[in-house]
Formats: C-alpha cells, sequence, structure tokens
C-alpha cells in the first residue's frame, strides 16, 4: 500500500468548513454544463428506485439495496461530464455492472443499518408502532431514526464514489467515508446538513397538507420531479467533496477493488 492508499483508508486529507459550501457550488457547476442530459439520468434513477420501492419485498426491501448501487453510475456520470464527455440516463447502471458484488454489499449495509435503528427506536418508544407511525409520535420516531443512522450516513456518504474511482471494497470505503467525517466534522457535517434540507424540500409535497388534512394533489409526481431536479446538483456536490477530501485517481474508468 502506497502512502496515497494509506491516505485514501485512513479518511483523506482534513478541510475547513468552508469547502462545503464550495463543493456546492461544484456541484451546480456540473449541472449547468448539461443540463438536459442531468435531468435524463436523474428521472431514470428516481423512476427506477420509484418502482424498487413498490416491489413488495418484506425481507428484502430493493430501495435500501439498490440506491447506493443506482446512485453510484452518477458519480461516473460526474467524472464523464468533468472530463468533457457528456451524462446519459444509461450511466445509471454502469456502476452494477463495473462493481455490482461491492455496491450491493453497500446496499446490504445501508438495509441492516436502517433496520437496526428501527429496533433502537422502538425500544426507545416501546413499540414497533412508534417506529413506523406517520402522525403524533412518530415527528419523535423520525427524529430518533435519523440520530440512529447517522454513523451509517456518514460511512455510505462517499462509499460508492470510493468503491468506483478509487477502487475499495465495500469495508474500506465504508471506513474511510466515516473517518473523513471524522477528520472533517464540520465540512462534511455542513454539506450533509445542506443536501438533506435539499431532499427534505424536494419531498415536501408529499408530506405537506391541505387546510382539510389532505394530501396535495399528484403529490407523489411533484416530489418525483423535484427529486429528479435536485439530484444532479446533489451528486455533483458529493464527487466534488469526494475528489477534494480523497483526491483524484489515477485510473477512475476501470475499478481494481482492493481491501
Amino acid at each position: 500500500m502506497d502512502d496515497a492508499d494509506a491516505a485514501i483508508q485512513a479518511g483523506g486529507r482534513r478541510v475547513a468548513a468552508g469547502r462545503a459550501a464550495h463543493w456546492a457550488r461544484s456541484g451546480l457547476r456540473l449541472y449547468r454544463r448539461q443540463p438536459g442530459a442531468w435531468l435524463a439520468c436523474s428521472a431514470t434513477l428516481c423512476s427506477v428506485l420509484a418502482l424498487a420501492a413498490a416491489v413488495p419485498l418484506p425481507f428484502l426491501p430493493a430501495l435500501h439495496v439498490l440506491t447506493p448501487a443506482l446512485s453510484a453510475g452518477l458519480v461516473l456520470a460526474c467524472s464523464a461530464v468533468e472530463a468533457g464527455g457528456r451524462a446519459h440516463p444509461l450511466q445509471i447502471f454502469e456502476g452494477i455492472r463495473r462493481a455490482s458484488g461491492p455496491l450491493l454489499a453497500l446496499g446490504v449495509f445501508a438495509l441492516l443499518a436502517d433496520l437496526l435503528a428501527q429496533a433502537a427506536v422502538a425500544a426507545c418508544l416501546g413499540s414497533w408502532q412508534g417506529a413506523s407511525a406517520v402522525g403524533g409520535i412518530s415527528k419523535v420516531a423520525l427524529s430518533l431514526r435519523v440520530v440512529f443512522c447517522a454513523p451509517a450516513l456518514l460511512a455510505l456518504w462517499f462509499a460508492p464514489a470510493l468503491v468506483l474511482l478509487n477502487r475499495l471494497s465495500a469495508p474500506a470505503a465504508l471506513r474511510a467515508s466515516l473517518l473523513a467525517g471524522v477528520r472533517s466534522p464540520l465540512a462534511v457535517g455542513l454539506h450533509a446538513a445542506w443536501a438533506l434540507g435539499l431532499v427534505a424540500l424536494a419531498a415536501a409535497p408529499s408530506w405537506l397538507r391541505t387546510p382539510t388534512g389532505a394530501a396535495l394533489p399528484f403529490a407523489p409526481v411533484w416530489t418525483t420531479v423535484l427529486m429528479s431536479a435536485v439530484t444532479p446538483w446533489l451528486a455533483g456536490s458529493v464527487y466534488a467533496a469526494s475528489r477534494d477530501i480523497f483526491g483524484r485517481p489515477a485510473r477512475p474508468s476501470r475499478p481494481s477493488l482492493r481491501s
């Protein structure tokens, strides 16, 4: 293992809190280069995830397992656009083609982390209904669930990019991503807070209610449209952050996994 590899697996370089704003601006610049192509990519991603969420798989929710693998395709699209190429919808599936094993392993990790978070919330509130309800006590449950998921979210933040571009195995990528948050807590924390806030705003039609308490008309459609609009910006910012913290790999096109 050379010095660059050791630095990556140790969590990359420390960065100042102000880098979070730079990452957001960098993501927006990538988005503005090819807005139409990016919208096609994100619409494909959101459509596939929406279909996965609708599949009744009680013991293996497809949404958790597929999200890191499919979002990794956006990492490759960011790399292509930065190099002067074009983003296209089929790149969403390129990550699975190149590194299906470690990327799906990240998805399994995400699933297990969420199940453990639900169990912890249930233990705190005294019932599984409290962990999954959507009204009343559910606000407390949701807040606790986010808190319990925070370490796993931090471990997953850069993991898909590290698997594809820095050629790490799934456990090494999770560890490096987690350590990056520990080494640069303000920068990564501010970036995560901005990204999650943007996602919450995009998802607003799904939780807003009319004065009579009814759901907004066509709420799922509006949510999908808004999520498709902000996803390229988010992906570009995560890509920029990963390059800033972990550096640019010498040959990013073909991952050769190492532990």
